[in-house]
């Protein structure tokens, strides 16, 4: 399984990385995915690694780009995992406290246990808190319960208005002010978040003093100042008095009327982080405890019809107690009544959505009430099947989220493998010459360069997709799957096809579609148990519509845009309500070191020449952008951002995170007014 690590490019508040999906699609690559937000506001050139449970073997390494992006895929490992950030001489963050960018040094790292690769998980100081709680137990390697255990203790003691700690804060931006964090559970997260760097304002790196005061005094499992019994230097003197006048400080700087009103439940419970004082399990909407009970709090869920069919699945990461052995092989039916059912088991109805604050409508989950297992399929929202997790549901968790038994993944669809070529793949059959916009080492011995042509060839008749000369995927090949991802998102659809070439080496090829045409591929080799190289490939030069679009906007050079429009649940960056910023436009790859042949992109600066960007952003790239037009208006959707202009150089921008696009800048005068934005 492939795993992709994409950071955002914005803040989230104090120091957290938030991996933001569970067990999702990232939008930007089509690629079975895990998200990461870069959140100490932008992190940039920090490093980030993936380790197995023994937080030795590194599964895969990136590195931040100057807009935080990355993508690092992880191949043939789905246990689970530690995920660490580290400085270096060049790395920098947004302190919340400080409201600057201050340097994350080398040799300073934050770490969270996850489970599996498979959620999501926010990598905080309340995460490296449960990494050094397991580690001060020995527990590595550590088991999936023992990494639910650990994030749980600390969440209940430091964390409770969460329903887990592994979820994602919400974003938040140097342009951030009064209403930017909502009374949901990002946005409870990132309140805590900015209350820590509060303790110690005025320090030179408030954020990060915190981070490495927590670590130090909890070490003896107690926040009181004291390490073994010794004193220590702290920003505080009663953490969790501090703390509750810090949450509704931070709360009137940045929450709206109901997280101002909700600050106080989000106050410690103890200063014990090793569970032996914890009160209580978690309470997500700071009033309804989700932690115990049957199932959470839930509401009925109905199944996308998209998902209906007949399955083979195959059982990974089986822990304990399992119904399922690693490797076994079972019949998942899922059908349009909204049943659900496992080999000849009997046939589950009555699904459910589990409620963090407000429906996960991606995770369509069922109940075996007889044997107490739990069945959560993902993505219903979307429409595409990526797996289903398997739970002990007799030992409910926060929110009542159950142990970890497994994940059942999808190794083969109806018209893959030894039944024959994919008949999807046959509908595009052909050649496909293409320019190589981004590689790594492992293909420079195969003939690619940057800027090379990089050909794929899809054989009509047996199905056989060739990449260059020395690439071959074929139905024949052991361990050929072939996924159909056509049915997902407007930007990330197409076709995914593995094999495994040798021993712990794999390959990747995901085809990406425009309108049922191909217009980009990526290829991911894993070369070895620990490494893996990328090629990324599409169509150039750009057509000449979306040229002439990049020749307009480069030609203006820059615009001022007036925020006209802030949806207060996310953040673009843009800034509050009538918050004015320049949008550059620039011809080439400076946006993200990630990405080596970019032909345009943006950048955005407050109206003010000494200030730091307020986003660095959106890029062009073949298999996420796209322009169309609406009622004369041209609209070029980029990666994280949508371009529409209008007659007589008016121009708008859209923020675009993941099914939201609330917010928006514009120079439309019409707008501005209307807005209420006039001077």
């Amino acid at each position: 399984m492939f795993h992709q690590i994409r950071s955002t490019l914005l803040a989230a508040a104090a120091l957290s990385i938030a991996l933001t999906a569970c067990s999702g699609r990232d939008e930007s690559s089509g690629l079975l995915a895990t998200p990461v937000s870069s959140a100490l506001g932008v992190i940039t050139n920090a490093t980030v690694n993936i380790y197995a449970a023994d937080g030795k073997t590194l599964l895969a390494r990136g590195q931040t780009g100057s807009g935080g992006a990355i993508a690092v895929p992880v191949i043939g490992y789905n246990g689970p995992a530690v995920i660490e950030v580290v400085g270096g001489a060049d790395a920098q963050y947004f302190d919340e406290a400080a409201g600057r960018f201050l340097p994350f040094p080398a040799g300073q790292r934050m770490r969270a246990v996850a489970p599996s690769l498979g959620r999501g998980v926010a990598v905080t100081p309340l995460t490296e808190m449960a990494y050094q709680l397991a580690a001060s137990k020995n527990q590595f390697p550590i088991t999936a319960s023992q990494a639910q255990a650990a994030n749980e203790s600390l969440r209940a003691a430091l964390a409770p208005g969460l329903s887990n700690l592994l979820s994602a804060p919400t974003p938040v931006g140097p342009g951030a002010g009064a209403g930017s964090l909502g009374n949901d559970e990002a946005g409870r997260y990132a309140l805590i978040l900015a209350a820590l760097a509060e303790l110690a304002k005025g320090d030179a790196s408030p954020a990060l003093t915190v981070l490495n005061a927590l670590v130090a005094d909890g070490a003896d499992g107690t926040l009181d100042g004291k390490n073994n019994g010794v004193a220590i230097t702290v920003p505080y003197s009663n953490f969790v008095s501090e703390m509750s006048a810090a949450l509704q400080t931070m709360a009137n700087t940045y929450g709206t009327a109901g997280l101002r009103s909700n600050a106080g439940a989000q106050a410690p419970r103890s200063t014990s982080v090793d569970g032996s004082q914890n009160t209580g399990g978690g309470g997500g909407s700071g009033g309804t405890d989700n932690s115990g009970g049957d199932n959470g709090s839930k509401v009925d869920a109905t199944i996308n019809t998209a998902l209906v069919g007949s399955y083979t699945l195959v059982m990974h990461g089986a822990e304990a107690g399992s119904p399922y052995a690693e490797g076994e092989e079972v019949t998942a039916v899922v059908g349009a009544n909204n049943t659900l059912k496992i080999n000849d088991s009997a046939e589950l109805s009555n699904p459910f959505y589990r409620v963090f604050g407000t429906p996960n409508t991606a995770e369509i989950i069922w109940l075996d009430q007889a044997n107490q297992i739990e069945y959560a399929l993902t993505d219903n929202k979307e429409g595409h099947f990526n797996e289903i997790n398997v739970g002990d549901a007799k030992n409910p968790g926060q929110s009542g989220i159950p142990r970890f038994y497994g994940q059942l993944r999808l190794e083969t669809t109806e018209g893959a493998g030894p039944s024959g070529p994919p008949p999807e793949l046959l509908a595009i059959a052909g050649e496909y010459a293409m320019t190589t916009v981004q590689y790594t080492s492992y293909w420079r011995d195969r003939g690619f360069r940057i800027r090379a042509g990089a050909t794929m060839q899809i054989d009509g008749t047996t199905g056989v997709i060739k990449i260059g000369d020395s690439v071959t995927l074929s139905p024949d090949d052991a361990g050929y799957v072939f996924i159909d991802h056509s049915k997902g998102s407007a930007i990330a659809r197409g076709y995914s096809v593995s094999t495994t070439v040798a021993e712990n080496q794999n390959l990747e090829v995901f085809i990406y579609l425009r309108d049922d045409a191909v217009v980009a591929f990526d290829l991911i080799a894993q070369t070895s148990a620990n490494s893996f190289s990328t090629l990324v490939a599409e169509f150039r030069p750009v057509s000449t519509e979306i040229q002439t679009v990049f020749d307009e906007l480069l030609e203006k050079q820059s615009v001022t845009l007036t925020v006209v429009a802030d949806d207060e649940s996310y953040s673009s960056g843009y800034g509050p309500l009538c918050n004015e910023f320049v949008l550059s436009f620039q011809n080439g790859s400076s946006v993200s070191s990630s990405f080596n042949d970019v032909p345009f992109n943006l950048r955005a600066t407050d109206n003010d020449a000494n200030s730091a960007p307020v986003y660095v952003g959106s890029i062009y790239r073949g298999k996420d952008s796209f322009l169309t037009t609406e009622d004369a208006v041209r609209k070029l959707t980029l990666r994280t951002d949508r371009l529409e202009l209008g007659a007589e150089g008016l121009i708008d921008i859209v923020g675009l995170f993941g099914d939201k696009s609330g917010d928006r800048a514009s120079n439309d005068s019409t707008k501005i007014q209307a807005a209420g934005c006039t001077k």
